[in-house]
């Protein structure tokens, strides 16, 4: 008779996973502030009592849900790099910096000596970083209302965020990272992924100027060049002063901005659906310098 009461009391469906993913359909459909336990108790059809067989509370909901989103992150790209390599993490006593000896991250087609091979695990390492970093942003993005607890909740007791950080560090132990630099290279990753996302979901009016504002003729000017690379600059801004006197502000901002354009392979496709259409070109620019900063770190340990 007990066994079947703590049965009742401890639905076998009722696992993290479960949990969790039934806490994010309530998060998708109605927003972050109508998760509560009695919702959530509701929506698996158990008692709110019964839940707490499974969790502690609302903190470690969080927790689940914080899991859970991250877990759509994809990080294929990167644990196929870390698979080309022995994956341990080992170093020689006193070595920080580059692979694991005796690795076995095949070259690219002709790349016959050490020379080259820096360079061409600095490119594999870009390639993979800017796949997981394009998934990580779009995650973020649709979840833009989390993100504050994301970027400040622990990750104990989320395996699925330590599995990809694992997957993360081991591949950059790959590419030709050195220990100590790998994690100011994900914190800053996610510093400007976490911006990038909430940027996405920003109003396209954010930089426009109020009634009665402080007049700003330099950031009017170029914000006029910029959104005009979009869809014709004044008229986004708001403004309708006149612009100040070309020779004291910077020059030749129109076209500065309109270099950005090539920043985007296909601008109007990098646009397109998106809530803040200015977000697009930036994030380009932006995540464009991180993998160049990546390279460079990669061809500095090993020269």
């Amino acid at each position: 008779m007990s066994a079947r009461k703590r049965r009742r009391g401890r639905p076998p469906g009722l696992t993290r996973k479960v949990i969790g993913a039934a806490a994010m359909e309530i998060v998708e459909a109605d927003g972050a502030s109508a998760l509560t336990m009695v919702r959530l108790a509701e929506k698996l059809g158990v008692a709110p009592s019964a839940l707490y067989n499974h969790i502690s509370g609302k903190d470690q909901l969080l927790v689940f849900v914080q899991d859970e989103v991250l877990s759509r992150v994809d990080t294929s790209a990167l644990a196929e790099l870390a698979r080309t390599v022995r994956a341990d993490g080992a170093r020689p006593a006193g070595r920080d910096r580059g692979l694991p000896e005796n690795h076995g991250l095949s070259r690219a087609a002709g790349d016959t000596g050490s020379a080259d091979a820096p360079r061409s695990r600095g490119k594999q390492l870009r390639a993979a970083l800017e796949h997981w970093a394009r998934s990580y942003r779009t995650v973020l993005a649709e979840q833009h209302e989390l993100i504050p607890l994301i970027a400040t909740l622990p990750v104990a007791g989320s395996p699925n965020i330590r599995n990809m950080y694992e997957v993360v560090a081991r591949a950059m132990l790959a590419g030709g990272i050195p220990d100590h630099d790998v994690v100011p290279v994900i914190v800053a990753f996610e510093n400007f992924l976490f911006g990038a996302a909430m940027d996405y979901n920003a109003p396209p009016t954010i930089f426009t100027a109020g009634p009665g504002d402080v007049v700003t003729p330099a950031f009017a000017r170029v914000l006029d060049a910029y959104t005009g690379v979009i869809d014709g600059g004044a008229a986004a801004t708001g403004r309708s002063e006149a612009p100040a006197d070309p020779g004291e502000l910077i020059d030749d901002s129109s076209a500065a901005a309109a270099g950005l354009a090539g920043q985007v392979e296909d601008l109007e496709s990098a646009i397109e659906g998106a809530r803040n259409p200015y977000a697009a070109v930036p994030v380009e620019w932006g995540l464009g310098r991180l993998l160049d900063g990546v390279e460079q770190i990669v061809e500095d340990a090993e020269g």
